[in-house]
């Protein structure tokens, strides 16, 4: 895999993706959430080789432009920036409005949360 090292200005194009993008345990609040992404990230496998063969991205409307947009939006989802603002936002309103938060339990996983929105996100940016 090619990768770029941002921190240290360092091109590597043979790294291995063993360490990179990961944390131990991080789907353990949700038993079998790794196998469900597991699904997704074949299914996109799928349309990115799609991708790379035709140079072009799948039509839109497209089960295939479904798939990768799910992919895309479940990714930006588990990175530690988006659980970071999510915990800010969440801590945010349960300091100005207190118990009287609406919506989802305030103590769920900020994963969850950030899953969550991604799940809701995907039928929206299908359309456009």
């Amino acid at each position: 895999m090619n990768c770029f090292n941002f921190a240290q200005q360092i091109w590597a194009p043979t790294a291995s993706i063993k360490h990179h993008c990961s944390r131990r345990n991080l789907h353990s609040f949700s038993p079998g959430l790794e196998e469900r992404l597991k699904v997704l990230e074949d299914k996109a496998d799928e349309v990115l080789k799609f991708v790379r063969r035709g140079r072009m991205l799948p039509p839109l409307g497209t089960v295939g432009r479904e798939w990768l947009l799910a992919y895309l939006a479940f990714q930006k989802s588990r990175t530690p920036s988006a659980m970071r603002h999510v915990t800010v936002f969440r801590d945010y309103f349960r300091e100005l409005l207190g118990d009287a938060i609406p919506g989802p339990e305030t103590d769920v996983h900020p994963l969850a949360l950030t899953l969550s929105v991604a799940k809701d996100v995907v039928p929206l940016i299908a359309r456009s």
